[in-house]
């Protein structure tokens, strides 16, 4: 089941590689509910790119560091233990 979309895009005889990832729960048990991000303000998650739309699944696009660290600041690593997917 892939977590991640992969996007090619052509430009000037070149390919350029666009991969998708997402911070999955590892045991997929965690609920959007009870992520602190589904409480975040829905404009600070737009501003971030953050998409909470899968419960336990949080999408982020590939090429975005400063959400990632956003990400990795919020969560409770012990809490909510990720796995990081891509396809």
């Amino acid at each position: 089941m892939p977590y991640g979309q992969r996007h090619d895009e052509v430009k000037e005889g070149e390919v350029r590689v666009h991969v998708e990832r997402k911070a999955v729960c590892a045991d997929g048990a965690l609920p959007a509910n009870r992520c602190v991000l589904s409480r975040a303000s829905p404009v600070l998650r737009h501003s971030l790119l953050l998409e909470l739309s899968v419960p336990g699944e949080l999408s982020l696009p590939g090429d975005c560091a400063a959400s990632w660290g956003v990400v990795l600041q919020l969560l409770s690593l012990e809490a909510y233990p990720l796995a990081l997917v891509n396809a």
